[in-house]
């Protein structure tokens, strides 16, 4: 319980007179006092949700200390690891403001590819004694990572971990983060595990047979229509935390397509991957031909309410896990999705990205101009005319000038990539979230002592957020500065004027040579008729 005075001054001559004092009593509410005090252990803190997570419950909740799982990388240790972490943009108004609670955060060295994590006992027992609230967030993300390397890190990383949770001694909650895409391959989604052909004790014996021999029927019983390896591993990681921690209290949490930051720190984005690479590279006139159905929805959801929903969802799996054990129901599962307000890829790009042009992108190459097509033929046409021609007119250049030919190879690339993400452009699912919908419903009256924790996607004005997404991008991802914008815009206009210039040229090309072939059609057809 917290309490703050009121206070009514009278200054007179100097002296201050207090003429009455008022108390007013502030309850903590039942999500505050469950991370009150609390120790916590989080994997995967140095990606994008793992600081957002960080961020929130340094400045929102007063914890005990926070245990980060890392590993050496890059030759840093992980004190310095954790160093450069606490230098991020994302924690400069921690540090401003309070810099001494980062004195919370503990790194704690682990090898993902040991089969104990390579922790001491010392630690293991320590975190098995301290340790209340476990959120696994590590995984890695790459859609085309390699099928052995997705399991290590996506499958056995959380293997290894809820063996580390499983000796926990004082565990409230543990909430393991997936995706929503990891039953991608059904049109339905609901907050269950779904059947596969396989078990997850099968997976790594296949994966195995898979890298030593080719086997496309075995490949595709695997995949089971699931698109890449960051699915598939996802996939199994579910199933493996559904059963082995059946008997304590744990829960999976799936979020859909993580964006930048909305109200906590706005536009705030690091890695540009996915949508938003598409998008900021669209921006920047490098692709005009997209791969994808604009009818659609896109499922973006920001990070900071993505991060409030899990905040939410580790106290809501310790509130329900004595009922769950009485009535010996299935480990809840949170699908963090909402049909409602959410955007489709037409208005989206359309109408909401460029609400954030009043700040350009520095080294664009040709005005905001794009096609979103469902037909692969005809994606790969305009591809070819779009971006490849260029691409070699460019290499050319390149050549004559005596610098290296980039382009095609990029351009190659890129192509790939549109392919890639065009299993989640021309797709729709209908997703239920009832536990979403019922923590909503059981935190809505909730009063927060500092910050907010709202995460109801249906209160988002998309206008406000994209008014910061490509400025958000331009400062966190580009380290672009804003002081040449005026210029910029100058610049981005004139190429405006040459785009319209160059598309109407085309336009009375195409015309003429579309009204020759008529003509000559005319022709032969009332020659026809003569004869």
């Amino acid at each position: 319980m917290g309490k703050w005075a009121l206070k009514s001054v009278l200054i007179n001559n100097s002296n201050i007179i207090v003429i009455n004092v008022i108390y007013i009593q502030i309850e903590t509410n039942p999500l505050e006092a469950f991370y009150k005090g609390s120790t916590i252990l989080m994997t995967g803190a140095n990606g994008y949700l793992g600081k957002t997570l960080i961020e929130k419950l340094l400045r929102c909740f007063d914890v005990e200390k926070i245990y980060l799982l890392m590993r050496v990388k890059n030759n840093e240790n992980v004190e310095k690891r954790l160093e450069n972490l606490i230098n991020e943009t994302i924690f400069e108004q921690l540090r401003e403001r309070n810099p001494a609670v980062f004195r919370k955060l503990i790194a704690i060295e682990v090898d993902y590819t040991a089969h104990d994590l390579n922790l001491n006992i010392e630690t293991l027992e320590r975190l098995h004694a301290e340790v209340q609230i476990v959120f696994n967030i590590v995984a890695s993300v790459r859609f085309n990572e390699p099928l052995q390397d997705a399991i290590d890190i996506n499958f056995l990383g959380t293997k290894k971990v809820v063996n580390l949770v499983l000796g926990i001694e004082k565990l409230k909650s543990f909430v393991h983060v997936s995706t929503l895409y990891s039953n991608c391959n059904r049109d339905d989604i609901d907050e269950k595990i779904y059947d596969h052909m396989l078990n997850y004790h099968q997976l790594i014996p296949i994966a195995k047979i898979l890298k030593d021999a080719k086997n496309k029927k075995m490949e595709e019983i695997l995949f089971d229509g699931l698109p890449n390896t960051y699915t598939l591993t996802k996939h199994f990681a579910e199933k493996l935390v559904y059963h082995q921690t059946f008997f304590i209290p744990s829960g999976i949490f799936r979020p859909a397509v993580v964006v930048s930051n909305y109200k906590d720190l706005p536009g705030y984005i690091e890695n540009v991957n996915g949508p938003s690479m598409i998008i900021a590279l669209t921006v920047r006139g490098y692709i005009h031909c997209i791969f994808g159905d604009s009818s659609k929805r896109a499922n973006l959801i920001p990070v900071d309410y993505t991060i409030n929903a899990l905040i939410a969802t580790a106290w809501d799996i310790h509130e329900t896990y004595q009922e769950r054990l009485k009535t010996c129901s299935n480990i809840p599962i949170y699908n963090y999705m909402f049909n409602e307000n959410n955007l489709k890829w037409g208005e989206l790009m359309k109408i909401y990205v460029p609400l954030g042009f009043h700040q350009p992108l520095q080294k664009f190459i040709w005005y905001y101009s794009y096609f979103i097509v469902s037909s692969k033929a005809l994606f790969k046409a305009l591809n070819f005319i779009c971006h490849t021609i260029p691409a070699s007119v460019m290499d050319i250049l390149m050549l004559c000038i005596g610098k290296k030919m980039i382009y095609r190879r990029a351009y190659a690339k890129t192509e790939q990539i549109l392919i890639i993400m065009s299993f989640f452009g021309l797709r729709e699912w209908n997703v239920r979230n009832r536990n979403i919908q019922a923590l909503l419903e059981k935190t809505k009256n909730f009063h927060y002592q500092r910050g907010d924790l709202d995460f109801d996607m249906r209160n988002i004005n998309w206008h406000e957020f994209f008014r910061n997404y490509i400025p958000g991008i331009k400062r966190y991802h580009f380290k672009e500065k804003v002081g040449n914008v005026k210029q910029l815009a100058v610049y981005y206009n004139w190429m405006k004027r040459v785009h319209m210039i160059f598309k109407y040229l085309i336009y009375i090309i195409l015309t003429k040579k579309i009204l020759k072939v008529l003509q000559v059609l005319m022709k032969k057809l009332v020659f026809k008729m003569i004869v």
